[in-house]
C-alpha cells in the first residue's frame, strides 16, 4: 500500500493506493475549535499534531501495512514570509514520517511532481486518470478538495516514477 500526503496543519490531503490503483482519498480538516457558546479555542501545536495523527491513523488503520509513504516537502521560497508556519509544517511532516512509516519514506518537492501546474490543471488531470476520485471526495467541502487532488497527484507521480524505474 502507498499512502501519499499533501501536508498541512489545517487541511491535510491524503490518498491510498493499492497495486497502482487509487482506493481512497480525503482531506483531514484540523481547524481551531469552538465551545458551545461559539467561543474560539486555539489549539496548541501538540493538540494539533495529536488531532492530525489520530485522524491519519483512523484513515489508514482499515488497510494492510503501508509499504511506502510519499509526502510533499514544501518549497521554502514560496513560504518565506511565515517562518513559524513553515517550522510547524516541517515538524508535522517529521512527526507523520516517524509515526507511520513502517516501509520506505519518499519526500517529493512541489516543483518535482507538480511543476507550475495550476490547481485547475491538476484537478483536470487527476479526474482523467482516476475517475473514481469524484465519488471518493463527494463529501469533502470545495475549499478542501485541492488538498486531496494534490495528495492524489503526489501518489500518481510516485507510482509513475516507480513504474519507469521498473520497481512496480
Amino acid at each position: 500500500m502507498i499512502i501519499s500526503i499533501d501536508p498541512s496543519i489545517i487541511n491535510l490531503g491524503i490518498a491510498k493506493f493499492e497495486d497502482g490503483k487509487l482506493i481512497d482519498a480525503t482531506c483531514i480538516h484540523n481547524p481551531d475549535g469552538y465551545t458551545k457558546n461559539k467561543k474560539k479555542i486555539k489549539y496548541t501545536e501538540v493538540e494539533r499534531l495529536d488531532n492530525l495523527i489520530t485522524s491519519i491513523f483512523t484513515f489508514i488503520s482499515d488497510y494492510s501495512v503501508m509499504d511506502n509513504l510519499v509526502i510533499e516537502i514544501p518549497n521554502y521560497q514560496y513560504n518565506d514570509t511565515n517562518k513559524k508556519s513553515m517550522f510547524l509544517l516541517h515538524k508535522t511532516i517529521g512527526f507523520i514520517e516517524g509515526s507511520f512509516c513502517s516501509g520506505e519514506k519518499h519526500e517529493v518537492g512541489v516543483r518535482e511532481w507538480k511543476s507550475n501546474k495550476s490547481k485547475e490543471a491538476t484537478e483536470y488531470e487527476i479526474n482523467l486518470i482516476y475517475p473514481s476520485i469524484k465519488e471518493l471526495i463527494k463529501n469533502v467541502p470545495d475549499g478542501q478538495k485541492n488538498n486531496v487532488y494534490d495528495a492524489v497527484g503526489i501518489g500518481h507521480y510516485f507510482i509513475s516514477k516507480q513504474k519507469m524505474e521498473g520497481k512496480l
